[in-house]
């Protein structure tokens, strides 16, 4: 539910102006959300982010009702998290505004204004930045039995059964450190007969969450360091009835402080607005 909140601080942090949701509701095709809490049906196999599909909930738990049903809709957790995210995009754009009106002034308000800016934008990486995300193209891999992949269409595989070490290294263009390393991999509890996706990094077994909703999801996977600008790290298949996709690898640095929680800097951006406000002569 978090990402539906956090997507408005990544507006902001992006300087963007607004986000595009493909769909918000998806009913019919004899289910409902009440009865399929994730809106994929069987010959789908792509999960969409940030709850797409089913805002609203339909005002009876049955599908295919033989009178249209006129009537109010349910709004979800979802929904409501979406709506406080947008709020918080509001304050976060005010807070811009009064900054610049501070700061053109010369007030001394503009320093505590411009401290707050730190703390959201802290906490705006932290929620809705996934540190440097780098897709298979910028992968080097040498051939090793059993792997394949597709610079074009983004996917590196293995269909397991085997053990199979494949090294992998990355151009990270960060700056030398521990990095915490996250795979974006498939996870499907069936995929062709088999589950996707159990592997290995640097010898540790890592899996992704293996449930009914299927489609890429984010997978910890340990510690890496980068030297000399450069990342690299083993990713091994298992000897075992189960594959491993991986479309991306993202790095973020273990050193990062922890940022504090979205409520209490929420808080201190509207405290910030008011004392802006203030300094401004109450405009």
């Amino acid at each position: 539910g978090l990402l539906n909140r956090a997507m408005f601080w990544d507006v902001w942090r992006r300087n963007a102006h607004g986000y595009l949701y493909y769909l918000s509701t998806w009913w019919g095709r004899k289910a409902t959300p009440w009865e399929r809490p994730n809106f994929m049906l069987p010959q789908f196999t792509y999960k969409y982010r940030h709850g797409d599909g089913y805002f609203f909930y339909p005002p009876l738990r049955k599908g295919e009702t033989e009178q249209p049903i006129l009537d109010h809709v349910v709004p979800t957790i979802r929904w409501e998290l979406m709506r406080e995210g947008a709020e918080d995009y509001d304050y976060l754009r005010m807070r811009d505004q009064l900054v610049a009106a501070t700061e053109a002034r010369k007030l001394p308000a503009a320093a505590k204004g411009r401290e707050i800016l730190s703390e959201a934008r802290q906490l705006a990486d932290a929620i809705a930045g996934s540190g440097s995300n780098y897709p298979i193209s910028a992968l080097k891999m040498p051939p090793t039995p059993g792997w394949s992949w597709s610079t074009q269409e983004g996917w590196l595989h293995h269909r397991g059964g085997q053990a199979s070490t494949l090294k992998v290294t990355l151009d990270a263009v960060l700056k030398d450190g521990a990095y915490d390393l996250s795979l974006r991999v498939y996870d499907d509890k069936d995929y062709r007969g088999r589950p996707y996706s159990r592997f290995t990094v640097n010898g540790n077994r890592y899996a992704s969450p293996g449930t009914d909703a299927k489609g890429p999801v984010n997978v910890e996977a340990g510690q890496v360091e980068v030297r000399g600008g450069v990342c690299a790290f083993e990713l091994g298949s298992l000897a075992e009835e189960s594959g491993v996709i991986v479309y991306g690898v993202g790095l973020r640095s273990a050193a990062k402080a922890k940022s504090r929680d979205l409520y209490s800097v929420r808080r201190d951006v509207a405290d910030a607005i008011e004392t802006l406000q203030a300094a401004l002569g109450g405009q």
